[in-house]
């Protein structure tokens, strides 16, 4: 470690002079500048009476032994807060999120309750450039209520063209709760969250091409799936973190979807994407039943859950509609997406990141593990010997 230093203290002697409390972060990609989410610094939006919480902030880290604080400011968006992003290669565009709810459940339906969760593109040349007293400008703004509590973003290029992935880990109308799935469903409207694609081509007018909902998002399915999720709270179906195999070059996204474990997406065609694989534990448990040790641990996508039920959560309708990747061969392997997932079959690696997490959270060792065996790899017969 090089340092461990409060930036923004009041002395000024960590650059400005200004409290910053880090939650979400991300780098300049030349690591001279770091960007933080501070998402408890409370304001009123200027020019009104309306509320928010959250402020960005950016940190010098060109001598990482003594870091300090370039600037902040927050993004003036009524009820909203931050979260996280990322920055363009040359530093100058930064893809921040505004964290919101649009009003919650009530809000869904009411067209006097402006969106306000969403991506929020900013200049940020400036900071790059390390002019005194920088300013960071807004060069565009795309809010919806198909969705919140926005949780980052990754700035990528398809086919030489560049594109936003943007996750919320919150629903339509909030976080996860039974009266907010019911008025998602009642609404029409996916009642968890998801990852989307957006092109950014002109940056002053970015639109999403393509929302990857699994079929558990779809609101004719609700009453399918409603009943799973009776007992459980905040993250269920839901998107939360996705990574793409080359940011410069990107073909391939993984996303953790909770209880619908990780799904895996085509995105070369970023208008169609096509889900190809998914991995999804067989069962879970509760923290209690591992404390207890009475039941094995098996990792999945996020947390811990209690399903409930004797079937996997998800099992039977989380595709992307018209999608169906093939399920007999999706069952039997999951896909190696930047050393992310673990080949099927790898028993004995899978008992020690088990075994590792177990003593990680304090737990007894879990009794036992189960995984399907591997596929069969082809034998390629020794070439003929010339006579």
């Amino acid at each position: 470690m090089l340092a461990t230093v409060a930036v923004g203290k009041s002395d000024g002697s960590t650059g400005l002079a200004h409290p910053v409390i880090g939650h979400e972060g991300s780098w300049a990609p030349d690591g001279l500048t770091y960007y933080g989410g501070d998402l408890r610094y409370a304001y009123t939006v200027p020019g009104s009476t309306a509320t928010a919480t959250g402020q960005y902030y950016a940190v010098d880290t060109t001598d990482p032994t003594h870091p300090s604080l370039i600037t902040a400011w927050t993004i003036n968006i009524a009820a909203s807060n931050v979260h996280g992003m990322s920055i363009s290669d040359d530093g100058n565009r930064g893809y921040f999120v505004s964290l919101g709810t649009s009003g919650g459940a009530s809000g869904l339906t009411d067209p006097n309750q402006p969106a306000n969760d969403g991506l929020l593109i900013y200049d940020l040349s400036q900071i790059q450039a390390r002019v005194p007293n920088p300013q960071v400008r807004l060069v565009s703004k795309l809010l919806w209520k198909d969705g919140s509590g926005a949780q980052h973003t990754i700035a990528v290029k398809i086919d030489g063209k560049p594109y936003v992935i943007f996750v919320d880990e919150a629903g339509s109308g909030g976080f996860s709760s039974a009266a907010q799935r019911q008025a998602a469903c009642a609404a029409g409207f996916p009642p968890y969250p998801m990852a989307r694609i957006i092109d950014i081509r002109d940056e002053t007018k970015p639109r999403i091409v393509s929302r990857l909902a699994l079929e558990t998002h779809n609101p004719a399915n609700c009453a399918k799936v409603l009943p799973d999720l009776v007992g459980l709270s905040i993250f269920t179906y839901g998107s939360h973190y996705c990574s793409v195999d080359n940011i410069h070059h990107a073909t391939t996204l993984a996303c953790g979807y909770f209880n619908s474990g990780i799904r895996v997406f085509d995105i070369r065609n970023p208008r169609r994407p096509k889900e190809i694989a998914y991995y999804n534990p067989a069962g879970q448990t509760t923290w209690e039943q591992l404390r207890s040790g009475r039941s094995g641990l098996v990792l999945g996508a996020g947390a811990p859950a209690d399903f409930g039920g004797s079937r996997p959560a998800g099992d039977a309708v989380d595709y992307v509609p018209g999608q169906r990747a093939a399920d007999a061969e999706v069952r039997k392997r999951s896909v190696a997406v930047r050393g992310q997932l673990h080949a099927a079959g790898s028993a004995e690696l899978a008992r020690r990141s088990i075994r590792r997490q177990a003593h990680r959270f304090g737990l007894r060792a879990p009794v036992a593990v189960s995984l399907e065996p591997p596929l069969k790899k082809r034998r390629t017969p020794p070439p003929k010997e010339k006579p």
